[in-house]
């Protein structure tokens, strides 16, 4: 992904994005990446918008096998959007899929505004599943909201606050994209994004921030 950024013309791109689509499932229409251990439904899930992300970059910078097509890239996110759950993978998906046609079908839209009630019901994080519980971290997110969150208050929490962190990070990237490229799509992104960041923002600056990232 980084290599396709910084020289798509580089020969090793070509010899990569060949592997890359050799990994696709002729089966299932997922790919499904190399790696060690037994590759999960949400391993798939993950691996094939991954896959996506960089097969729809290579197709813009023009160094994309032209067999594998418009068709084959959008059946293969069909396929995948219906299986997405997770609140990262969502706004990935939608992201692609904008990106891919300029526009989203009526059912897509629909995730979209779940996903951004999500946010708003959860104080503008991502990422809340039966293992983090809103309730439980509940007590941080208001912490947050008044400026005042301290490492201690994390404590048990920690793995499960870095989960939602990471979620609500992956969201913010693909929602913000989807906002500058395409601000047709829904006013209620700007807001929502904007108010996520302010948040963030809220740890990251003052005299205290250095003690509050540690």
């Amino acid at each position: 992904e980084a290599l396709m950024n910084l020289k798509p013309d580089d020969p090793s791109v070509a010899r990569r994005l060949r592997k890359l689509l050799e990994q696709r499932s002729p089966d299932t229409g997922l790919f499904s990446l190399e790696r060690q251990g037994s590759a999960s439904a949400d391993a798939a899930v993950f691996d094939t918008l991954w896959a996506l992300k960089v097969i729809l970059m290579a197709r813009d910078r023009e160094v994309l096998d032209t067999s594998f097509s418009y068709e084959k890239i959008q059946k293969t996110l069909d396929k995948v959007f219906d299986m997405t759950q997770d609140d990262e993978d969502v706004a990935l998906a939608l992201r692609l899929q904008y990106e891919l046609n300029h526009n989203l079908e009526p059912f897509q839209l629909k995730r979209l505004d779940r996903l951004l009630d999500n946010g708003r019901k959860q104080g503008y994080m991502w990422g809340f599943n039966a293992e983090t519980g809103w309730k439980n971290l509940e007590f941080i997110l208001h912490a947050m909201q008044r400026g005042q969150l301290t490492p201690h208050m994390i404590g048990v929490h920690e793995s499960q606050f870095r989960d939602v962190v990471m979620s609500t990070c992956y969201v913010i990237e693909n929602l913000s994209v989807l906002h500058l490229k395409h601000r047709n799509v829904s006013t209620d992104v700007n807001e929502v994004v904007r108010k996520s960041m302010e948040l963030w923002w809220e740890q990251f600056h003052g005299e205290n921030a250095p003690n509050t990232l540690r």
